[in-house]
């Protein structure tokens, strides 16, 4: 067994060699890849694997919801025999990866010198899922994938849902072209009107640019608005990368919290006043940070103990 790291600096850097070792990289691009992830400033490397591991849903059991506007297409109700079994996988908690797009798996790629734009994962190259990281949505298939990522009679369709982590909401049944045609964009707005995500004080551009056209502006990293009712909604938030503010904010919380707490472990008077503040008995260490899907945390190794101190919200 490996000497556990003695001070913050030691489990940050212990923490940095399991993330970029455990990040699927592109495998044609293997060391290059690897070499990238392994330059990158802490925070951003937490970024990275955020983008990467939230992709997968933490199997855990969720009161599922159905959005108001889920049943309106009437190819939704052809399909209920086979999202009743979706329902029941959620609602026991079920690890849901064979119904996820095989693109999860996608490795991280390094941009080639010149070459502009961001790696999509749709383009079947990238590691990039745009539903999720513009949106916040998950992308579901009906049908579940064997071993080798077939799925029986193929799977035209797919299921929209929005992941909380004691909840779910089943948001739409769409296509495969919706992210391209704007109809994603369009349910996404409706979607996030309802949730109350209006930008109060912003009137609605006099001449409105099409939904195809604002799918093409999230494709360049540009963050996109919709409209409903009048109103101008928060549909997306992106950042030029591509990847989720939401895993950039994340990211950096966690970050944060690593170098205040860590702090704190390095000494005993530290160690007892991050004690008395968490309301538990800590040890003398030592300590080492842990990451479990996207919840990080520290481990006790002298009493045997793991605490969150920045868990996600999936």
């Amino acid at each position: 067994m490996s000497q556990l790291p003695t001070t913050n600096a030691k489990r940050i850097e212990a923490l940095r060699k399991l993330l970029v070792a455990g990040i699927p990289c592109e495998s044609s691009q293997e060391r290059e890849a690897r070499a990238e992830l392994e330059s990158l400033p802490f925070p951003t490397l937490l970024c990275v694997y955020m983008n990467w591991a939230d992709r997968y849903i933490a199997p855990r059991p969720r009161r599922v919801l159905f959005w108001r506007g889920f049943w309106r297409r009437p190819a939704t109700s052809e399909q209920l025999a086979k999202i009743s079994p979706l329902v029941d996988a959620f609602e026991r908690g079920d690890d849901l990866e064979t119904y996820l797009s095989t693109r999860i798996k996608l490795g991280f790629v390094v941009r080639p010198d010149g070459k502009r734009g961001i790696a999509w994962a749709d383009g079947k190259h990238g590691d990039k899922d745009m539903a999720l990281n513009a949106y916040d949505l998950h992308h579901l298939h009906l049908e579940q994938a064997d071993a080798k990522g077939r799925r029986r009679g193929g799977s035209r369709e797919w299921l929209a849902v929005h992941v909380r982590r004691h909840e779910v909401t089943f948001v739409a049944l769409l296509d495969h072209n919706s992210p391209n045609d704007g109809m994603l964009h369009e349910v996404a707005t409706e979607f996030r009107y309802d949730q109350g995500l209006v930008i109060n004080g912003v009137e609605p551009p006099r001449e409105p640019q099409g939904s195809r056209k604002q799918v093409q502006w999230l494709r360049h990293g540009l963050t996109a608005n919709g409209v409903h009712q009048g109103r101008v909604v928060s549909t997306s938030l992106i950042s030029l990368a591509g990847t989720s503010v939401w895993h950039t904010r994340h990211a950096d919380r966690a970050s944060i919290l690593m170098e205040q707490i860590g702090e704190q472990l390095d000494s005993p008077k530290g160690i007892s006043e991050l004690s008395q503040r968490m309301g538990v008995r800590l040890g003398q260490g030592p300590f080492s940070w842990f990451v479990n899907h996207c919840d990080f945390g520290f481990t006790d190794h002298a009493e045997q103990r793991s605490y969150l101190i920045a868990p996600w919200w999936k």
